[in-house]
């Protein structure tokens, strides 16, 4: 019995092993690390650290050929066919636009992530996961647009990968299949899809990976296969991956093992079902508690309250001065009086947030934060409102100025060594880290914000920085699914719902980034919904026309 489980999961191992990818892998590590290409960028100041990188970055390598040998598999298929194309096309456009932005739209925390990469060592405020991909990025394209090129690279191949398997799922016909993936193609290359591809923020690869697995989710309610050994690996991994890098999405294990009740078919039990999600969720947990442990403070989850905070302070009154007392055992209450038109990243940056405090002072301070929340619950929700409405891309002044944050104005101002920012950049070792053209290249981050030459909103910045379009257009999906009881399919897209009161409640300033996977998944998952419809109309008005024939 023993010698059959042993069998089992060694049968299991063996499809996670390929001897060419091991091969390929171990000969470019080997070329990259003994070559002194990666001196140009690294600086070899932690053993230890250096250690465990290295290995990484060979499994890294390791698994990106075993990737491609895997797809070369399907070379004769339409899927591989339509993929490789909307691959090649995302690579030319991005690839463009990446020359003319050179060497990337860059801002504050990603140039951080940059030099800390230097000397590999990383920073968990971004999310230990951002400076690990930055260093495994940068093992193998060793300059600081290499992150870029490396990320740009995975979302092409992640964007091929959805609409090629999307298309040839809704439809059979060849001719079909390539009309079809040309509108689901569409919504990787929109405008802030672009701008944030080309920084360094993590929302944008991010993005792409979310996109990922809400593909797979459908893929798998359409086919109903049982799923293999590699396919559950392949998804448990993506699927801790999306729940743990990014706060919000820390609901994405339940979701899936609830899709995964409702499409029972899929996996060998009900039993398999609670050990998954237990599993993805016990990963999930842990990874937060190191991350936690990394940083070091409760700073991270106090960026979460002071836009209330701002607000609720500014309106108390004489009955709130137990809250209030505990409140600025965090946060400086005279601080945040004194500077009512600072937003909230601001007074937590620069003054109001305070030094050294104890996990009693912490426990304290969210207790009366959310009697506050409580009391006032009109002013917590105008607050929220607000910089919603900002991110959205709704925001815009009287005089044409955007109230959201996007990293234009930082990238611009990159080489300027007056500021901090260009301070840090001229500090950062690093090849080619300077543009071909300026003019061009602030023209180009221009065009691509919808900003005219005064960092003026035009008229096209209401269409692609605008929200709303994706809520609404999601919204009337999900309600044709539930008219046609399309159960499933209406989890899938409540799933992606559930992203935006997590981050309305936790934004704390006007980011359009923060809702970019949204916005993404939004579009992505509606043009699958219509095309779906229209291709099954279709198909009913062709069986009426043969039906009247017959007549």
């Amino acid at each position: 019995m023993k010698s059959k489980i042993k069998n089992l999961y060694s049968d299991k191992i063996n499809k996670l092993i390929d001897k060419k990818a091991l091969l390929f892998s171990f000969i470019l590590w080997v070329v990259l690390n003994f070559s002194g290409i990666q001196k140009g960028f690294f600086t070899l100041s932690n053993f230890w650290a250096t250690c465990c990188f290295k290995i990484s970055h060979y499994i890294f390598l390791y698994f990106i050929f075993y990737l491609v040998f895997t797809i070369f598999k399907y070379k004769n298929t339409n899927t591989y066919k339509i993929g490789r194309t909307y691959f090649l096309i995302y690579l030319l456009i991005v690839g463009l636009l990446l020359i003319l932005v050179w060497p990337g739209i860059w801002s504050w925390d990603d140039i951080n992530l940059l030099l800390q990469a230097n000397n590999y060592w990383g920073n968990a405020w971004q999310h230990i996961f951002s400076s690990i991909i930055y260093i495994l990025f940068l093992e193998t394209i060793p300059f600081a647009s290499g992150v870029l090129i490396m990320q740009i690279i995975i979302a092409g191949v992640i964007t091929g990968y959805c609409v090629s398997k999307v298309s040839t799922i809704l439809s059979s016909n060849y001719k079909m299949q390539k009309f079809i993936s040309v509108f689901l193609f569409l919504p990787t290359i929109l405008l802030p899809l672009l701008l944030f591809i080309l920084s360094g923020f993590r929302m944008a690869l991010y993005s792409y990976f979310e996109l990922l697995l809400i593909t797979e989710m459908f893929v798998m309610y359409k086919e109903q296969k049982q799923l293999t050994f590699l396919n559950k690996f392949w998804i448990i991994i993506l699927l801790i991956f999306v729940a743990s890098w990014r706060t919000e999405a820390v609901y994405y294990p339940i979701c899936f093992g609830i899709f995964l009740f409702l499409n029972n078919k899929i996996v060998e039990s009900k039993k398999e079902i609670i050990i998954l999600t237990i599993f993805s969720l016990t990963c999930v947990f842990a990874i937060g508690v190191v991350n936690n442990k990394l940083i070091g403070t409760k700073d991270y989850s106090i960026t979460a309250t002071v836009l209330p905070i701002k607000e609720l302070v500014k309106h108390s009154d004489f009955s709130d001065s137990d809250n209030l007392e505990k409140i600025d055992k965090i946060l400086d209450v005279n601080f945040i009086l004194e500077h009512p038109d600072w937003d909230a990243s601001r007074l937590f940056w620069f003054g109001a947030l305070r030094n050294n405090y104890s996990d009693q002072d912490y426990k304290d301070y969210m207790s009366a934060y959310a009697k506050m929340v409580l009391k006032y619950p009109v002013i917590t929700f105008n607050a929220m409102w607000e910089v919603f409405y900002g991110s959205s891309g709704l925001g815009v002044d009287k005089n044409g100025y955007t109230k959201q944050l996007t990293p234009t104005q930082n990238a611009l101002a990159l080489f300027d060594t007056s500021t901090r920012q260009g301070e840090n950049w001229e500090k950062l070792k690093s090849p080619l880290k300077y543009p071909f053209n300026s003019s061009l290249r602030n023209t180009t981050i221009k065009i691509l914000s919808n900003f005219d030459k005064n960092n003026k909103v035009t008229s096209f910045y209401y269409i692609f920085w605008n929200l709303f379009i994706p809520i609404i257009l999601l919204l009337a999906c999900l309600v044709l699914n539930l008219i046609q009881k399309k159960w499933s399919m209406s989890f899938i897209i409540l799933t992606l719902f559930a992203r935006l009161p997590m981050l309305f409640i936790a934004s704390s300033v006007s980011y359009f980034m923060y809702y970019l996977s949204f916005y993404l998944c939004a579009y992505f998952v509606s043009f699958i919904v219509i095309i779906d419809l229209i291709i099954k109309l279709k198909k009913q008005k062709n069986i009426n026309v043969v039906k009247s024939g017959k007549k």
